[in-house]
């Protein structure tokens, strides 16, 4: 139904990631194929494209979201009651546990319009610790292809959270997932958020 609806090549063209994720994925990704769309207008996950349009949107609202254990897909951690975290439960990744994989996120994908993006993880370990910590991958939303790979290390510790800030550009509208992975089996993890925050906009 994509295939057929987009070419024909209409003149306006409404992806909406909110209510429909999954759909906006494949939208975004045929798009993203394809082209000779621009970005009219966009916010909160809603992009209107307008054919053949390279200009700054007409207007758009950038992304602010929040991700916890609400809202990412558990893989290979539990949830655990935490009066310290913001949403008053953290997601725990054991240093026993059998899988790496931490979690995948959100449980539909996120339809980023293309920008300039802040994203912030908030997170402790069970004891002070040096080294990678956390493996963090962007990636498209068909799983295939690796958009940005952030490397989460340092010193750590149970007394308190600490942030660890990456950006990176998209170039186009994206279809992504957020997945991460435990880089040691020697220390148990806490994620309290994560925050991502659109702060330009970039024309393609």
């Amino acid at each position: 139904m994509i295939d057929l609806t987009f070419g024909r090549r209409p003149d306006f063209i409404l992806v909406d990631g909110v209510t429909d994720p999954h759909s906006g994925s494949i939208a975004a990704l045929w798009l993203r194929e394809n082209g000779g769309y621009g970005v009219f207008a966009s916010s909160d996950g809603i992009i209107l494209l307008k054919r053949s349009f390279e200009g700054t949107p007409s207007f758009y609202v950038p992304i602010k979201w929040t991700l916890d254990q609400s809202n990412l897909t558990i893989q290979g951690g539990r949830v655990l009651q935490d009066s310290g975290a913001a949403s008053g439960a953290s997601l725990y990744h054991s240093a026993n546990s059998i899988t790496p994989e931490f979690w995948v996120g959100p449980s539909g994908p996120l339809i980023l319009p293309p920008g300039r993006y802040n994203l912030t993880l908030n997170l402790k370990t069970g004891t002070v610790f040096k080294g990678d910590i956390i493996l963090v991958s962007l990636r498209a939303a068909n799983g295939t292809e690796a958009l940005s790979t952030f490397k989460i290390g340092g010193i750590s510790s149970s007394e308190s959270w600490t942030s660890f800030t990456f950006d990176f550009p998209l170039q186009h509208a994206e279809s992504v997932w957020l997945n991460a992975s435990s880089a040691t089996s020697g220390v148990d993890i806490y994620l309290n958020f994560i925050q991502l925050v659109q702060l330009t906009y970039l024309s393609p």
